[in-house]
C-alpha cells in the first residue's frame, strides 16, 4: 500500500499550540523529516495581520519539510482519516469542524500530491476527487475546491480535483526526487486576493511591523522553512508612519531577509 507523508511549509511543523503538538505526536513519524525544495511564498494575510506561507507554482523554489506518517495507508478511508487529522491540526484551535468542512473551508483545503514514479491503487485519485467535491462552505454551500480562488498571475496552487499543482518535491541538499513516499498530503491556504500578484517584501515586512509580531517568520527561518522570493531583501526603518509608535521604540524588524 502507498506510503504517505505530510508536506509542511510553516507553523504546523513548529507551533506549540496543544492541538498541533498532539497531531505531530500521534501522526508524524519521529526523525523522518526531509528538507525539500518547492515553490512557496509569503502570500496570505492572516487574521492576525501578518503574512503566512502559500504554495506558489511558478515562483522561485524555497525550502519546506516532508514528514512521514506513522500509520500506513491501507485503505482509502485511512487516507481520508489522515487528511481530516491534518485539517483539524491546521485549524486555529483544534475544535471540531463542520460536517461539510472536514477537509476544507473558505480559507484553505487539504490537497494531495502523488509521486509520479509510484504505482498507486487503481481509482485512488478519482475517489479523492469525488470525496473533495462534497466539501462545501457551511453557510454559503459554495464548493470549497475551486482552483480559481487560489490563482495568482494565472497559476493556481490547487486543482478542482483536490490535487496540489506543483512538481513532485526534490531534496534541498542533493536535488534528488523524493522516492521514499508515494503520496503527500498538504494544507494549502488561499493567497490574499486584491492586487493580482503576491505581496512585495516591503508589504510583508510592514505587516509584521504593524502587528509587532515577527514570530512566524523567525520560527520558519530557524526551522528551515524558507521562501526564496527572487528579489532584494526588505530594509524598513521603524518609523512612526510604519509602527504608530515613537521612532525610539526598540527595533522588532529592521531588515527582514525574504530572499532566504
Amino acid at each position: 500500500m502507498p506510503k504517505a507523508g505530510i508536506l509542511i511549509a510553516g507553523s504546523l511543523y513548529w507551533s506549540d499550540k496543544a492541538h498541533r503538538v498532539r497531531w505531530r505526536r500521534d501522526h508524524l513519524k519521529p526523525r523522518s523529516e526531509i528538507s525539500v525544495s518547492l515553490p512557496i511564498r509569503y502570500g496570505r494575510l492572516s487574521s492576525t495581520g501578518s503574512y503566512t506561507m502559500v504554495f506558489a507554482p511558478g515562483c522561485p523554489l524555497g525550502k519546506a519539510k516532508i514528514v512521514e506518517c506513522v500509520r500506513t495507508v491501507e485503505t482509502f478511508d485511512d487516507l481520508i482519516a489522515e487528511a481530516q487529522a491534518l485539517w483539524l491540526a491546521e485549524s486555529p484551535d483544534g475544535s471540531p469542524r463542520s460536517a461539510t468542512e472536514t477537509l476544507a473551508s473558505d480559507w484553505g483545503c487539504v490537497v494531495l500530491l502523488a509521486n509520479p514514479a509510484s504505482a498507486l491503487p487503481a481509482g485512488l485519485l478519482d475517489a479523492w476527487a469525488a470525496r473533495v467535491a462534497r466539501e462545501r462552505h457551511h453557510r454559503t454551500m459554495a464548493r470549497s475546491y475551486d482552483r480559481s480562488k487560489y490563482c495568482v498571475k494565472g497559476a493556481s496552487a490547487i486543482t478542482d480535483r483536490g490535487m496540489l499543482e506543483i512538481a513532485w518535491p526534490v531534496r534541498s541538499d542533493t536535488g534528488e526526487a523524493i522516492s521514499s513516499i508515494d503520496l503527500l498530503l498538504a494544507a494549502a491556504t488561499k493567497p490574499t486576493a486584491g492586487t493580482g500578484d503576491y505581496p512585495t517584501a516591503e508589504e510583508i515586512a510592514a505587516a509584521w511591523i504593524a502587528t509587532e509580531n515577527e514570530q512566524y517568520f523567525r520560527e520558519n527561518q530557524s526551522n528551515g522553512h524558507v521562501s526564496r522570493r527572487g528579489h532584494r531583501k526588505a530594509s524598513l526603518p521603524l518609523t512612526p508612519a510604519l509602527t504608530g509608535r515613537a521612532a525610539s521604540t526598540p527595533v522588532a524588524i529592521s531588515k527582514i531577509g525574504l530572499a532566504g
